[in-house]
């Protein structure tokens, strides 16, 4: 089977990689206190890293029907994101709740988690094969990685418009209270959509299995 057989829809993928987003935001807020169904999630649960494979399966399941993933690679993405995920959710509670002295704290910690997230996913790819360790792969990853930084900062520690003027003037500022609603619009669907528009092109020169 060559390339040409199987053409790498882009736009597919990113509608993908945005239906992935709204999954998982979906799975959040309608399992939230105040959502239709509240659960009361175990306190492993209590950050929503367990609806990543939601997020995941879209983009999965369009690198699987165009051979740019096995049904292997597709187990060993959608476990390492999930990891990943944890990890940086871990690591930017600590952040948090270690340095409390200041309103930066929350921009602190959703810079360290999107760090996180986005590089923690690169090095995985980094090991998946050489379509990834190219020159474009490595500028789509800092790109993505700057981008995605920055949402995990905006999204955690300032959560409005009227707070990034405060943050650029010096001015203190109360961070958001990172309700679901809040999370959802400020942190979650802009992360994931640009986090899985990213990995859709940085796949788009992974070649067909068998080609």
């Amino acid at each position: 089977m060559d390339t040409a057989s199987k053409p790498y829809y882009t736009a597919t993928g990113l509608l993908a990689a945005v239906l992935g987003a709204a999954l998982f935001s979906g799975a959040f807020w309608v399992t939230s206190e105040g959502g239709p169904i509240p659960v009361e999630w175990p306190e492993i649960f209590s950050s929503p890293v367990h609806f990543t494979p939601l997020f995941a399966l879209p983009l999965g399941l369009f690198w699987l029907g165009g051979r740019r993933l096995g049904v292997m690679g597709l187990l060993v993405l959608a476990v390492g994101m999930t990891l990943v995920h944890w990890l940086a959710m871990t690591e930017a509670i600590s952040v948090a709740q270690s340095a409390r002295q200041d309103h930066l704290e929350g921009v602190v910690a959703g810079a360290t988690g999107g760090a996180i997230g986005s590089v923690g996913t690169w090095l995985l790819l980094i090991l998946m094969g050489p379509a990834f360790r190219t020159a474009r792969a490595a500028s789509l990853m800092a790109f993505g990685a700057v981008l995605l930084i920055a949402i995990g900062a905006y999204g955690v520690g300032i959560g409005s418009f009227a707070n990034l003027g405060a943050l650029v003037g010096g001015r203190p500022f109360t961070g958001p209270e990172l309700q679901p609603a809040d999370l959802i619009v400020n942190l979650y669907l802009p992360w994931q959509v640009v986090y899985g528009a990213t990995l859709v092109a940085l796949f788009r020169a992974r070649p067909p299995l068998g080609g």
